[in-house]
């Protein structure tokens, strides 16, 4: 959903593509397109929230929550919206992927999945400093 919505916000404007593979890390528009057309993982996150923030700055939250909930948990990019779901204050979204993180094959994503739950639990007060400490 949110590729396609970038996708077509592209094909309102003549030469938005070019301009926004710039601020996404594409070498040009094609390619920009092309990822997007092939519901590609993008290589640089930050590249995918700069879009974002371009052309939908307030919706910014929810069409990334959205499109985090979609994200193969084994990847580079569910851990990166792990961070952002975390920075942002997205609570529920956090919650959500540390659980299908945790259930993934990928022993990166499980680690991370474990320190946030364990911060989780921490900043609920479920436990102390010390449990945290240890825990970690």
């Amino acid at each position: 959903m949110l590729y396609q919505k970038i996708l077509n916000k592209l094909d309102e404007q003549r030469g938005l593509s070019e301009e926004l593979a710039l601020i996404s890390g594409y070498k040009n528009g094609q390619a920009l397109r092309k990822a997007l057309r092939e519901q590609r993982e993008f290589g640089s996150f930050n590249g995918l929230v700069k879009l974002v923030q371009e052309l939908f700055p307030n919706e910014e939250n929810q069409l990334l929550s959205e499109y985090a909930l979609t994200l193969d948990p084994n990847k580079q990019t569910a851990r990166c919206m792990l961070e952002y779901a975390e920075i942002y204050k997205l609570t529920v979204l956090r919650r959500e992927l540390v659980t299908k993180m945790k259930d993934c094959s990928n022993i990166v994503s499980k680690q991370w999945a474990e320190i946030h739950e364990i911060d989780i639990n921490y900043i609920k007060g479920e436990i102390n400093y010390l449990e945290a400490l240890s825990s970690l």
